[in-house]
């Protein structure tokens, strides 16, 4: 699963609302994104990363998205 990897020319995205990525199998990546609202995680093999773009948020990050 990706959401924006400016590592790999996938822009970043802008979203108004909460992100919610739960039990995905495999990498994922979400990285380089404004969220203007929540931005969780958990349940994900592996944790996702965000390959060095820092997501933009302003809402809380929780769970395995915390250090997104």
């Amino acid at each position: 699963m990706t959401f924006g990897d400016p590592a790999n020319d996938c822009g970043g995205n802008t979203v108004l609302g909460r992100v919610s990525v739960t039990n995905t199998a495999g990498p994922s990546v979400i990285g380089g994104n404004r969220i203007i609202g929540r931005l969780e995680c958990s349940g994900n093999e592996p944790p996702p990363v965000n390959n060095g773009f820092p997501n933009s948020v302003l809402g809380p990050k929780t769970g395995q998205c915390s250090d997104l």
